[in-house]
């Protein structure tokens, strides 16, 4: 029965929507993935409000008239239907929002203030969030992100470290805390076609919400100290020979689509020590496994090089998989800094340069 009051009317038909559309949504997979918040909001959201906050901002009903006019709806619609579901109504807008705050400027304050505004979920959600999807990803695979293809796909999986030092202020002066970065990089063989992780099943395990916000690790803080002792060269077979890199520009050239890249966990220790190079090539070796790729290919500047190959070197058995090479930049740099004979030791780097170019 109407009442006298249409505003009444209007709020309580909409919010009878509200509760309804989520009542019949489907719950959120815990942990949610990006594809899981890839949803038509359009199919989602119920159209009669979608209309009403389109009608109200822009004076028109049609929503795809300017994109301004969608972002806002959208934006405001789900601030409206979380309220009106007390913030049990989990929608992308929130989520997304929190996680970004925390991982932007890591301030449990600000993340505070916006949840309360109901612009995004609380700083805790966002917590229980990470945990969750740290510990998927562990059991789906402790070296490799559900990006990177195992298998016949795999052209060439190659990984690299260096030094990623961090430089601080603090009452005392400046300080520079040591750690270790890597990346892995993977190389699609041409024509492989990926599936679509929106056709396939889901990758990462599914779990019942908790309030668990962290994850108990147990490994040492520190690793364990190795020292190289009566030190020894290489091993070249006989008639081994080293190959022009003109002769494998053919391979390059067949990589023609975009490298996948993704991020070892840093160990925080120094770059130059032998406990750490030992750490990195035993995690180099397990992802290389995982890939599917007989050989593990190391890229390190002249000081991992200095450090890694006579580790390899001493231990042949252990690291006879193993290759490790320089990278272009660091070697082009060695080159600069080391004019040969001492041809250009007047010049500076620019008179190179110009007379380098064609």
């Amino acid at each position: 029965m109407r009442s006298t009051d249409k505003y009444e009317d209007v709020a309580l038909l909409l919010r009878g929507t509200i509760k309804k559309t989520y009542r019949e949504s489907n719950s959120l997979p815990w942990p949610p993935t990006a594809d899981d918040l890839v949803m038509s909001l359009d199919e989602l959201l119920p159209s009669n409000l979608m209309r009403f906050l389109t009608l109200m901002i822009s004076g028109d009903a049609d929503l795809e008239k300017s994109e301004k006019t969608r972002r806002l709806v959208l934006s405001i619609s789900q601030d409206i239907y979380r309220a009106v579901t007390k913030g049990e109504w989990k929608l992308p807008k929130h989520i997304l929002l929190c996680t970004t705050i925390r991982h932007l400027y890591h301030s449990k304050l600000l993340a505070t203030i916006l949840s309360r505004l109901s612009h995004c979920e609380t700083y805790d959600f966002g917590l229980e969030l990470v945990t969750a999807l740290t510990k998927a990803l562990n059991e789906v695979s402790i070296s490799l992100c559900p990006q990177i293809i195992t298998g016949e796909g795999n052209y060439v999986f190659h990984l690299e470290w260096d030094n990623l030092n961090k430089i601080t202020t603090n009452i005392h002066g400046s300080n520079v805390v040591n750690w270790t970065g890597g990346i892995m990089i993977q190389e699609v063989k041409p024509g492989f076609d990926a599936p679509n992780s929106l056709e396939i099943q889901r990758m990462l395990p599914l779990y019942e919400r908790n309030k668990t916000r962290s994850l108990k690790v147990d490994i040492s803080e520190t690793l364990n100290t190795v020292h190289i002792y009566s030190r020894v060269g290489p091993k070249i077979p006989e008639g081994a020979v080293f190959t022009s890199p003109t002769a494998n520009s053919k391979v390059y050239s067949n990589c023609i689509q975009e490298s996948t890249i993704d991020y070892f966990t840093p160990i925080n220790q120094p770059f130059t020590e032998y406990s750490v190079i030992k750490e990195l090539l035993k995690q180099y070796e397990e992802a290389t496994m995982e890939v599917g790729q007989e050989y593990v290919l190391n890229t390190f500047d002249l000081g991992g090089c200095m450090k890694a190959l006579p580790l390899i070197w001493k231990f042949p058995d252990e690291y006879e998989k193993h290759v490790v090479t320089p990278g272009p930049f660091h070697t082009g740099m060695n080159y600069m800094g080391r004019p040969p004979s001492g041809h250009l030791q007047e010049s500076s780097h620019t008179d190179i340069l110009v007379s380098q170019a064609p």
